[in-house]
């Protein structure tokens, strides 16, 4: 990967001498640069982003893109191609704002975006498993921080506009977009070639590779994981969690945690199976306008439920990992504790529980969920609610809440 970048940078030096003005057309750039491996660089906590895009426009001005770029305090800038298609190379804290800059100038495409410290974090553990997730899992930022998990980010579709999912647009500028954008939001499933990129990498530092995916049912993210994984060696191994945001989250934790305490991928896989029958996603939806714009429910449920203040309950789990709807609550201040008692209806009290509370846009009833969780089952691990991403964001819209379940298991297997 360094090795790639220093061609890189002695490709921008031939075009900015001036030498490349004799030829119609530079040589073309390489459309895929892989992963920057962060054990390989002198990594910069302020540059954790390794990012890259393409940028199009009739006529680009070399010299006012850089100066721009330039004023974003990044690092390792390189940009090679011509006057109508610049690919753009740069280290940077956040990838939104290299990605905000280049959209001054045309239309940014191609939008990658590899967390440096994460690589480095990830060559630096000593377990046999790598344990890589899809952006569709909701985790606290405290625990990607601190296990051996990699994330894969779903693509955000805006009009003529992509992003990458909780990497350059943030969950605020997310629900703002929900809420404000004449476009239908849409999630879109990452290319197989991010997917092989990451796995490619992962292999070079651990004995597996373990991708623990969304709903085969729900999203065709986990396809592209499979086909990624089928080009390499058996040493990857895909798990469908049949379930998706804090759900899957769960399942995502308990394999980080196992792989971080030496357990091998069919060890791993083992546990999960066991976990996958009993863990669950609900959700309670305040407003139906984006599930109706993105053609999963009928326009005529939208009037109705805001005529008679219905608020719909909806659970995802191993069943067919689809989504089903639950029932139907009233739009009143008791929402979200009669939410939680619907969630545990039916639970194995005597078992230890895991849970995660996370919100879309709606932080105030979610701690309203998660207090009245404490209180109806006070033994559950459960931490601090956070946002929910975009694989629920998108189709749940502003004002959802989310409650995900799981059994714990004990820390070595059984």
């Amino acid at each position: 990967a360094q090795g790639f970048l220093h061609l890189l940078e002695g490709i921008n030096d031939y075009i900015e001498k001036g030498r490349a003005a004799a030829h119609s057309e530079v040589q073309p750039v390489a459309a895929d640069v892989g992963v920057m491996v962060g054990s390989e660089l002198d990594t910069d906590p302020a540059h954790r982003w390794c990012t890259e895009c393409v940028l199009s426009s009739e006529s680009i001005d070399r010299t006012e893109v850089r100066q721009a770029l330039d004023a974003l305090g990044g690092s390792s800038l390189v940009m090679a191609g011509t006057r109508e298609k610049l690919r753009v190379h740069m280290h940077i804290d956040e990838p939104a704002r290299l990605f905000d800059a280049l959209a001054r100038f045309g239309e940014v495409r191609s939008r990658k975006a590899d967390d440096m410290l994460a690589q480095q974090r990830s060559a630096h553990t000593s377990g046999k498993v790598a344990v890589v997730i899809d952006s569709a899992a909701d985790i606290p930022a405290e625990a990607l921080e601190t296990l051996p998990l990699q994330v894969v980010p779903v693509r955000i579709n805006v009009g003529a506009q992509d992003f990458l999912d909780k990497v350059s647009l943030s969950a605020d500028a997310f629900y703002a977009l929900l809420r404000t954008s004449e476009h239908t939001v849409r999630t879109s499933q990452p290319p197989p070639g991010d997917f092989r990129r990451l796995f490619e990498f992962l292999l070079s530092h651990h004995e597996e590779v373990l991708y623990v995916g969304v709903s085969r049912a729900i999203s065709g993210t986990l396809q592209a994981g499979e086909s990624a994984a089928s080009g390499l060696d058996r040493r990857v191994h895909v798990f469908d969690t049949a379930n998706v945001s804090g759900g899957q989250g769960l399942l995502a934790l308990h394999a980080a945690e196992r792989a971080a305490a030496g357990a091998d991928a069919s060890t791993i896989i083992g546990e999960l199976e066991a976990l996958r029958a009993q863990t669950a996603t609900f959700a309670y939806v305040r407003d139906l306008t984006s599930a109706v714009r993105g053609g999963r429910i009928p326009a005529w449920a939208l009037p109705i439920t805001r005529w008679l203040g219905l608020v719909p309950l909806a659970r995802i789990g191993a069943r067919d990992g689809r989504l089903h709807v639950l029932g139907i609550g009233l739009d009143r201040k008791g929402l979200p504790r009669r939410f939680v008692v619907r969630c545990l209806r039916g639970i194995d009290r005597a078992v230890a529980w895991r849970a995660q509370v996370m919100h879309c846009d709606n932080r105030e009833e979610a701690e309203r969920v998660r207090v009245a969780l404490l209180e109806h089952l006070p033994a559950v691990e459960c931490p601090p609610v956070f946002d929910a991403g975009s694989a629920i964001g998108a189709h749940a819209g502003p004002g959802a809440v989310v409650l995900a379940l799981m059994p714990k298991l004990p820390p070595s297997p059984r």
